[in-house]
């Protein structure tokens, strides 16, 4: 059973927002477009999995998607997270193409792919780490004491996954996606006692979904970007191109002719991403890169925003 909605991550919406309105001149594009890449690849790991959580039995299995969670201002994140009466599994999920091959002697992956080598942190070891934090946390919310089992899960089908001799941890931690369940099933059968009663879990699963913090963090500050680098206007939702022009209360794209009457939307929308979580009409007038304050006062009007204040000091936001 999920219990939460499954869907592409605050920052992964957030890099495809600063990427289609950034110059790809500007000095940072690089490295931003390289990590939105790698995010989008772990997103497409983790809803490959999805398709095998769904063999579980939706009665006895509460499954988490992305949860990040904190102890005294440390956060931890689990891709997957499974609740079950016996036991709790922390499962970390990667996308990584090649050969993955586990180093014992220095706790690392090492990756080689295309002619390309590289070293990169021990995914077992970063789930092991999840899970005893998620240890604490329970404790700290006075939680029964339950069994807590961790993996690593690559979902990658065209990877190859080995480890150096006697690295138990890796060959009993570690799977590709299609052998998931049989792992989870295969830790489940140890536990014969119940840990959580039918309270416990609706009480842990309310728990976890108000504690969840996804991380939010204002991407122009990040990476040093003025405003003023930022295009604005609509984005042609056919070819890309950014701006539409507006008259007549549709937005036409110069480059090929694709007509919108609601790219309005779009632009509050990238706004709230990209900037910050609220908008005034003097705001949205430059933004959307209108001429009369009338108009941009309309659309705001007819958003679905909550609004505060009166007047030129009211302020929109999303609901």
């Amino acid at each position: 059973m999920e219990m939460n909605k499954f869907e592409r991550p605050l920052r992964n919406r957030k890099l495809n927002v600063l990427i289609n309105r950034l110059d790809i001149h500007f000095p940072a594009y690089q490295a931003i477009w390289e990590e939105f890449q790698r995010r989008e690849a772990g997103y497409r790991g983790e809803k490959s999995v999805n398709y095998y959580l769904k063999g579980l039995s939706s009665g006895n299995h509460f499954i988490f998607h992305g949860l990040r969670l904190g102890i005294n201002d440390v956060f931890f994140q689990i891709d997957k997270l499974i609740v079950t009466s016996r036991c709790i599994f922390a499962i970390e999920v990667k996308n990584r193409a090649g050969e993955l091959h586990f180093d014992k002697s220095f706790n690392q992956l090492i990756v080689k792919n295309n002619d390309k080598v590289e070293r990169r942190k021990n995914p077992v070891l970063q789930v092991q780490w999840q899970s005893e934090q998620l240890k604490y946390w329970l404790e700290k919310h006075h939680f029964p004491n339950v069994p807590i089992e961790f993996l690593f899960v690559n979902a990658n089908d065209k990877a190859i996954l080995s480890a150096d001799p006697g690295y138990e941890i890796v060959f009993r931690r570690s799977c590709n996606s299609d052998c998931m369940l049989q792992k989870v099933n295969q830790f489940s059968r140890i536990y014969k006692e119940e840990s959580l009663s039918p309270k416990d879990i609706r009480k842990l699963s309310r728990q976890l979904l108000n504690r969840h913090t996804p991380l939010d963090q204002n991407l122009l500050e990040e990476f040093h970007i003025p405003f003023n680098k930022i295009k604005t206007g609509a984005m042609c939702p056919n070819c890309g191109t950014i701006p539409m022009s507006y008259k007549h209360k549709i937005w036409t794209c110069a480059n090929c002719g694709f007509k919108s009457s609601n790219a309005y939307l779009t632009i509050l929308e990238d706004y709230f991403l990209l900037i910050k979580k609220s908008i005034n009409n003097a705001e949205f007038k430059k933004f959307a890169n209108l001429l009369s304050y009338q108009v941009a006062y309309r659309f705001l009007a007819s958003a679905d925003l909550a609004s505060e204040g009166k007047c030129r000091g009211r302020t929109y936001h999303p609901k």
